[in-house]
Order: structure tokens, then sequence, then C-alpha cells
């Protein structure tokens, strides 16, 4: 199925581009940015609960650095399905605004 629609500097296709950029954000969990967040956090989470020490080194090191610029890293001291809400309910004010 193809959604995509090369965009040109005429205002007919901004509009038609704007309808389908709205219509890839009301995906919801199925957009582009909200997977790419959740591989994000698991990734997190695989580097936090890692059995090798160096991985757990890592992401606090990078936790420390990048605490404020990630919303992802934000949810990641506390249990999966909590970070995972949280990621979700971000997402979705970020789509409404």
């Amino acid at each position: 199925m193809y959604v995509g629609i090369l965009c040109t500097g005429m205002y007919s296709n901004f509009n038609r581009c704007e309808s389908v950029k709205s219509f890839i954000n009301g995906l919801r969990k199925l957009s582009l940015q909200y997977i790419l967040k959740l591989c994000k956090l698991k990734f997190y989470f695989h580097l936090l609960y890692a059995a090798n020490s160096l991985f757990s080194d890592l992401f606090w090191l990078h936790y420390g650095d990048c605490y404020s610029a990630d919303d992802c890293l934000r949810c990641v001291p506390g249990p999966r399905h909590v970070a995972v809400n949280a990621v979700y309910e971000q997402f979705e004010v970020d789509c409404l605004t």
C-alpha cells in the first residue's frame, strides 16, 4: 500500500501532505515514531538489566549525560509496563499538540 505523496511548492499539494501527515499520526500505536520510541525503550531496559556489568555501566553513563534531553530515558527506572504506558501517554500528548 503506497501512502506517500511527493510534495512540491504548490499550495494544493501542501494540503495533501498535511492530510497524509495527520492520517499517519492518527495511527497512534502503529505510527513509526511510536514504534521507534518503544525500540529505544526496550534497548535501554536491555542495557540496564543485562548480565554484563559493562552494559549496565554504559547505561548509567548515558543516563547521567542525556537524562534531560531524552524522554524515553526518564521512564526507565521502574517497571517495564509502567515505562511503556508513560511513553504512550507522552506520545498521545505530542500528537494532540
